[in-house]
């Protein structure tokens, strides 16, 4: 995607997301997966604010799984983030962790930045009003 803006990249890679869990999880329930990660993404922000991107994941991680709702959105998070930071989401936590001051801030900064589109593609793309 040579020629656009980081701003437009992460615009594209919101929309991309969102949409594919929009078609995933049809289910119009606010307890289901998709009501799920439209609430995550409002609040992941706030979480990353108040305990730093490492402690922030980490929590995601460790209420990630299952099929059911909220695991699968938390799942779903994690996968996000990764995109973002563009490293696999296996690695994430590693890589967050691993980083020196710098690059974690710059981490955080990335993360911050792009979830902004994701929180108001979710508002758009997933509210059922």
């Amino acid at each position: 995607m040579k020629g656009y803006t980081r701003s437009q990249r992460d615009l594209r890679l919101a929309l991309e997301k969102v949409l594919a869990v929009k078609r995933a999880y049809p289910d119009t329930d606010p307890q289901g997966t998709k009501g799920r990660y439209q609430a995550l993404c409002q609040d992941f922000p706030v979480m990353v604010r108040s305990m730093g991107l490492a402690q922030a994941l980490a929590f995601a991680q460790a209420k990630k799984g299952g099929n059911e709702g909220l695991e699968q959105a938390y799942t779903l998070l994690l996968e996000h983030v990764a995109a973002v930071l563009g490293v696999a989401p296996e690695r994430l936590l590693d890589s967050v962790r691993e980083a020196d001051a710098q690059s974690y801030l710059h981490q955080t900064r990335r993360v911050l930045e792009a979830w902004v589109f994701f929180k108001r593609m979710a508002e758009g793309q997933l509210s059922e009003d």
